[in-house]
């Protein structure tokens, strides 16, 4: 006997039409969507560490700025008075390569992510390396002014 194919329908009425909730897939697909996508905020919070002298900063904007040059803008944005700061000469060479570095150490709290679900508790040391790198990971930043340099800059 010859197989016919399944007579189908075109409901003619909004009465004759089934509807599928699919609600409950769509509600699973945003939670799955929401747990695995964590969005990046365009500000890291940069503060001195033993102040209240908090600012913000473009995270693309410090990526571009590369290490040693945001570790300049921190130097002039969150200096004291006391604070070293580069010498007449270091300018007349026109090249301060890791002269600021000497001066300051960056610290940072990491953000969420799918496998760290809470910031770390504890700053960490950025290696100048890793910089770019690290950035989109990064929670807020802390400068830290090295007392040796500035207890060195004292006695001279």
């Amino acid at each position: 006997m010859p197989q016919h194919a399944p007579s189908t329908t075109i409901p003619h009425s909004l009465d004759e039409l089934k509807l599928v909730d699919i609600s409950g897939v769509v509600d699973a697909i945003r939670g799955l969507t929401r747990a695995f996508t964590v969005a990046v905020p365009p500000q890291i919070q940069v503060t001195r560490r033993g102040t209240n002298d908090t600012y913000a900063f473009g995270r693309q904007t410090l990526r571009t700025m590369g290490y040693e040059k945001a570790l300049q803008t921190f130097h002039d944005t969150f200096k004291q008075p006391g604070d070293p700061s580069p010498t007449p000469s270091s300018f007349m060479t026109g090249y301060l390569g890791g002269y600021y570095s000497s001066l300051l150490t960056v610290a940072a709290t990491f953000r969420q992510t799918e496998t760290l679900k809470a910031p770390t508790q504890a700053a960490m040391i950025i290696h100048p390396s890793s910089w770019s790198e690290l950035l989109h990971n990064v929670d807020s930043l802390e400068v830290i002014f090295n007392k040796s340099h500035i207890d060195t800059q004292k006695n001279v």
